[in-house]
């Protein structure tokens, strides 16, 4: 049986000017009507012919994250320049006017929400967890009386948290002018509602002080022992039952620029705008710590204290 790559040429009239018809499955010579062959298998598939290769020709445009609808109907061609025929721009009027009001007003708030993710460099899987929840949450109408760039900061703040991934409430916040405090608002009535009211309460001093010591561009051995002091001295303020936020791990790193005896000269100001605190806080928990570390200011202004001493506890039989 001749393959349909070897038919160049009518057996009859011998023309070449032969048409390929898909809809018939048959390929036919244009001058004598005569069939050449039938019957034929579809060679192409749905999507990419080649999934490696980006200028393979589309049936369809691919489904993008956050959009309502499983494709995009007339707004691009095979070669992905946006569709200005006449065609193109009809297709897209009726398929705006196919999506009901809620439906636009999800489409709206994922497209704020994926607008704050790029702000922010977020991953795509958290990213997608946060589209997801978005959408279960205006499913089950809990979303009324908020706006869009509170829901998004408040939505992408507990999908971090959730994902032990250390965030500060203002961080998001100045990305999209939302209002810290109905920001922190929401997110406790999200906690409330997927039932997780400890991940907001969930903090890793570890992740903190890397994040805070590498904003501050301090050296690597620094950062490391910092890390082993914020360990010790984090352990025994849950001990005491202390209020240990922002503040408390700011005087953390302070003490240990302090003691590490490196090149780590950081001021205060530094630290307290680093970590978002005020000055005031950060020496209110600096006080603190070595008040119950049983530490003077003295001692370590004289440098008589180091890291390995605090953790020790040598410090105490001198």
């Amino acid at each position: 049986m001749e393959e349909i790559e070897d038919i160049v040429k009518c057996t009859e009239c011998k023309s070449r000017n032969l048409k390929k018809d898909r809809m018939r499955a048959e390929i036919y010579c244009k001058d004598c009507g005569l069939v050449l062959a039938e019957d034929m298998l579809e060679e192409t598939i749905t999507g990419r012919e080649k999934p490696a290769d980006p200028d393979s020709a589309r049936i369809y445009e691919p489904n993008k994250e956050g959009y309502f609808l499983g494709s995009q109907v007339g707004l691009f061609n095979n070669d992905g320049t946006l569709d200005r025929t006449r065609l193109g721009r009809s297709l897209r009027r009726a398929e705006r006017q196919t999506l009901t009001s809620p439906q636009r007003s999800i489409q709206k708030g994922i497209i704020q929400l994926n607008m704050l993710c790029g702000e922010l460099e977020t991953p795509k899987n958290i990213k997608e967890q946060a589209v997801w929840l978005y959408k279960r949450l205006y499913k089950e109408k809990k979303m009324s009386g908020t706006s869009m760039e509170v829901r998004a900061a408040a939505i992408l703040y507990f999908t971090y948290k959730d994902n032990h991934i250390n965030i500060r409430p203002d961080e998001i916040c100045d990305k999209n002018g939302a209002h810290q405090r109905q920001v922190s608002k929401f997110t406790r009535k999200i906690a409330i509602f997927c039932k997780k009211p400890w991940v907001l309460s969930r903090r890793d001093i570890g992740a903190d002080i890397n994040k805070y010591c590498s904003q501050l561009g301090m050296h690597q051995e620094v950062i490391k022992e910092i890390h082993k002091l914020g360990q010790f001295v984090d352990k025994m303020g849950e001990a005491l039952c202390l209020q240990l936020g922002q503040g408390w791990t700011s005087g953390i790193i302070y003490i240990g620029v302090k003691t590490t005896g490196l090149k780590s000269v950081r001021t205060q100001k530094e630290i307290s705008e680093t970590c978002g605190v005020t000055e005031v806080t950060l020496r209110n928990n600096y006080r603190m710590i070595l008040e119950h570390l049983g530490i003077t200011r003295k001692q370590i202004e004289d440098g008589e204290i180091t890291t390995d001493s605090i953790i020790t506890g040598a410090y105490k039989n001198e």
